[in-house]
This record gives structure tokens, C-alpha cells and sequence, in this order.
């Protein structure tokens, strides 16, 4: 799983901890600063800018609310 997220963001961390509470494993990849990253996200979440951006084997699932 991919999560792509900022810092101080309510919904990612949301997000992560209901991971953590499922035993899901998770790399996390910060947008904040990164604006190569955030790119590369927008692009594979279809033009979605906000986070978090959530993959599963690749697939974009989408944000938190739809974890």
C-alpha cells in the first residue's frame, strides 16, 4: 500500500492510523515539499490533487473516506 500524504493533514493521519489498527503495512510518501512526487501522484490518481492518495498493489482506491 501507498499513501501519499502531507504533514499535518487530519485525513491522512486518519488514514494511517485505521491501517496501522488493521495490521496493513504502508509506505508513506510525503507531498509536502516534493513537488516531483506530488506530480506523480496527481497523475496516477487521475488528477487528484488532494491527499491522502491511496494505492493498493498499484490501483488507485482513492482518499481516506474511501479506504
Amino acid at each position: 500500500v501507498e499513501v501519499y500524504t502531507t504533514s499535518g493533514c487530519k485525513y491522512c493521519v486518519k488514514a494511517k492510523k485505521r491501517m496501522r489498527e488493521e495490521g496493513v503495512p504502508y509506505e508513506e510518501i510525503d507531498v509536502n515539499e516534493d513537488k516531483v512526487s506530488r506530480s506523480e501522484m496527481s497523475r496516477r490518481a487521475g488528477g487528484r490533487t488532494s491527499v491522502p492518495q491511496i494505492f493498493v498493489a498499484g490501483e488507485h482506491v482513492g482518499g481516506c473516506d474511501d479506504l
